[in-house]
């Protein structure tokens, strides 16, 4: 027998996209990276590709301190960042003296990472907790979402994070089991 065939659907036409402004440079900007560019080894622009946990790098765990042997693992493989975790943070002090000794030792300047999506990962430092992502979804306020989101990004600021890997795009596939880390289902 014949095998049974379905028909395929016909794709529909897609809208076309339009283009977003064209981002500018500073040419004083551009200028200077293409100098530090020129400056770096080979090896120097391979490990800006990366960015670790402090253990990766400096190979003891937990680390809460940047010292010595922070500064030699910083400078014999400048990585482009550090990712930081609750088991880095212990107070604000301690905390402050890890990322200010952490970039001091940088060659060429570091992200200072954490995934911090409610303030509570960075709560032992200071940061205040904005509650669950999916407490402020649940109300589809988008005010309410800015200011959460703008309130902890001026305490990770201060606790001197430059970069906050959150909030990512998790959405709860079972609206009873929505969790922390997704605004909604």
């Amino acid at each position: 027998p014949e095998p049974t065939r379905t028909a395929v659907p016909t794709p529909t036409d897609a809208p076309t996209p339009t283009a977003g402004p064209t981002p500018t440079v500073n040419p004083e900007y551009a200028q200077k990276a293409q100098a530090i560019l020129a400056g770096m080894t080979v090896d120097e622009r391979i490990y800006q590709l990366f960015m670790v946990t402090p253990e990766q790098l400096i190979g003891v765990s937990p680390v809460t301190n940047a010292y010595d042997r922070s500064k030699k693992a910083i400078q014999s493989k400048p990585v482009g960042g550090l990712v930081y975790a609750s088991k880095n943070i212990k107070d604000r002090t301690q905390l402050n003296n890890l990322l200010v000794n952490s970039q001091k030792y940088s060659k060429f300047g570091l992200f200072l990472a954490i995934n911090d999506a409610t303030g509570s990962v960075t709560a032992p430092a200071g940061t205040k907790k904005i509650g669950t992502l999916s407490d402020i979804g649940a109300t589809a306020d988008t005010e309410k979402a800015k200011s959460a989101a703008e309130a902890l990004g001026k305490d990770l600021l201060a606790l001197g994070f430059n970069l906050n890997l959150a909030p990512v795009a998790d959405i709860a596939s079972d609206a009873s089991n929505l969790g922390s880390s997704s605004f909604g289902s």
